[in-house]
């Protein structure tokens, strides 16, 4: 009686993580902004999509905005970085994408940055980003407001000179231009 309680318990974990997986793995992106959440209003994802794509060609940095209607029981990091790992955001020499993700109904968000972007955008910087530009808005009810703010705020952080104190060291890549280098993971 015993081992069949403890069969059945296996089993229903081995089913409600497979399927928290499964969820978040049939996640595809619908191009730099995709709102599963349905958060955002047309007006604003379009706009929101077209600056971003101008931004990724002016630049080569890639940014995902996701929204979700849950973490399926995860924690926003350990989705964030499955999603990540799934969807492969940015340059892949380089490096250098970020994923913006805000699930509303856990009132949660992160910005996960590749290893090339993470001298110009620190977890501090990302976390002030959070915290003082997108939560502001959310507050008061202002999805697409937030949203855009925070895009935004990771444009300019990623415009800015790198601290020097902060910043990871600058190398050379195969073109001869500098890129940047970091050694810290994202928790």
């Amino acid at each position: 009686m015993i081992k069949r309680g403890i069969l059945a318990t296996f089993v229903m974990t081995l089913v409600v993580f497979g399927g928290m997986l499964l969820a978040q793995e049939n996640l595809k992106p619908e191009w730099f902004v995709s709102d599963f959440a349905g958060v955002m209003s047309p007006a604003s994802k379009a706009a929101l999509e077209n600056e971003l794509r101008a931004y990724q060609t002016k630049t080569s940095r890639e940014i995902a905005v996701v929204t979700v209607p849950s973490l399926n029981g995860l924690e926003v990091d350990d989705f964030t970085q499955k999603l990540w790992g799934t969807w492969k955001v940015g340059d892949a020499k380089e490096d250098n994408g970020i994923i913006f993700l805000v699930a509303p109904t856990e009132r949660k968000m992160r910005i996960q940055t590749g290893y090339g972007a993470e001298g110009l955008l620190p977890d501090i910087t990302c976390k002030h980003i959070l915290t003082d530009t997108v939560k502001p808005y959310f507050k008061q009810q202002k999805v697409d407001e937030g949203i855009r703010a925070g895009v935004t705020a990771i444009i300019v952080a990623l415009e800015k000179e790198p601290d020097s104190k902060t910043a990871a060291p600058l190398r050379k890549n195969e073109e001869g231009a500098p890129s940047l280098v970091s050694v810290i993971v994202l928790g």
